[in-house]
Parts: structure tokens; C-alpha cells; sequence
């Protein structure tokens, strides 16, 4: 993953807590004592980067071929669903809460539809570079 590629899943990211936590101020809380909204949607959508970026590492070093593009879109289905539920269990670091870990479910479904075109276009730059 190259670093336009990070750039644009982190505010991507990032943007998406923000505006779910407008939109559903009972689901998702951001901010606490010592971080303010904007900077936890920030550190939310950075981590969740960070988990993004670690599943090619992790297929590669577990040896695991997916084939597909609906299995791959599986795969980090599961990796937004978990990842939203582990920065939500440290709150009181990251300042992004949930209610339940179906909120979670339902932000990882929303993000990988949100997500989809940034890879889509990594794709399209790793193809003009051969």
C-alpha cells in the first residue's frame, strides 16, 4: 500500500466517523476529556488504516490466496467490522465509542462500499506502472 493509497483510506475514514456521528449521535460517540470529535474521528480513521494495511501483509505471510473480488470484499468486510470493535473497546485512548457491536457491523458494512473506489483506484495506478 503506497502512501496516496493511506492517505486517501485514513481521511476517507476519517470523514465517515465524523459524518456517522452527526447523523447517529446515539450509535457512535466521539471525543471524550482529552480528545475533541475532530480529533478522534482522526485517530479512529488512522487506525483503521492501519488494520487495512496489515491484511495483504497478513495473507502473504499466512500464505492465503483469495481469488475472488467478492471473497477479498468479504475479507475486509471483516477487517472494518473488527477493527471499528477494537478502537471502540479503548475509548477512553482513541475517543471513538460504540453502543454495541452491531453498530460496528453496520459501520464496517457502510465503509467497505466506502472504501471501494479508493481501491479501485490504487488498482488503476499499480496497473499504469507496469
Amino acid at each position: 500500500m503506497n502512501a496516496v493509497t493511506v492517505l486517501s483510506f485514513w481521511i476517507t475514514n476519517s470523514i465517515f466517523f465524523y459524518i456517522a456521528f452527526i447523523i447517529l449521535p446515539n450509535l457512535l460517540v466521539l471525543g471524550n476529556n482529552i480528545r475533541s470529535p475532530v480529533i478522534a474521528s482522526m485517530l479512529g480513521g488512522f487506525l483503521l488504516t492501519i488494520f487495512l494495511a496489515l491484511v495483504p501483509i497478513l495473507l502473504d505471510l499466512f500464505k492465503i490466496k483469495i481469488k475472488t473480488e467478492n471473497n477479498m470484499v468479504i475479507a475486509y468486510l471483516i477487517v472494518n467490522i473488527v477493527g471499528i470493535w477494537v478502537i471502540a473497546r479503548f475509548a477512553d485512548f482513541t475517543g471513538l465509542g460504540i453502543s454495541s457491536f452491531w453498530v460496528a457491523v453496520l459501520l464496517g458494512t457502510i465503509m467497505v462500499f466506502l472504501q471501494g473506489p479508493v481501491w479501485k483506484m490504487s488498482g488503476r495506478e499499480k496497473a499504469k506502472k507496469k
